[in-house]
């Protein structure tokens, strides 16, 4: 059974490697805030690294796992870029997204909002 299942892999990769370490109580802190930091970084510099790492949907039919990660597509990482860019311009900062049903987009929007709110 895997140490981290709600986990992605580097994430996963990560516990597992601090388990084998067996650390001290406060090493593992320590660790912890340091991963942390990197994480959040991170996320600061890249929209795209974070809707990957820190951002979670829920599937309201998703079974024992509602909660899962931003999913990895590229149309999604296309629009994450072409947000950025609209979200640099002095004026006229609408995006027009036309889409259908089940997308990803409103999603998306939260998580860019809530990027432009954090950092």
């Amino acid at each position: 059974m895997p140490l981290a299942p709600e986990l992605e892999s580097d994430d996963a990769l990560f516990v597992r490697a601090l388990a084998a370490a067996d650390p001290t109580a406060a090493q593992t802190r320590q660790l912890w805030n340091d991963y942390g930091a990197f994480i959040d970084h991170n996320c600061a510099k890249d929209r795209w690294f974070f809707c990957r790492k820190a951002v979670r949907t829920l599937d309201e039919h998703g079974g024992d796992n509602k909660f899962k990660p931003f999913p990895d597509l590229p149309y999604l990482e296309a629009l994450v870029g072409l947000w950025a860019q609209v979200a640099k311009r002095p004026t006229n900062r609408r995006l027009i997204i036309h889409k259908s049903r089940q997308v990803m987009a409103t999603w998306l929007a939260m998580a860019m909002i809530l990027w432009e709110l954090l950092y």
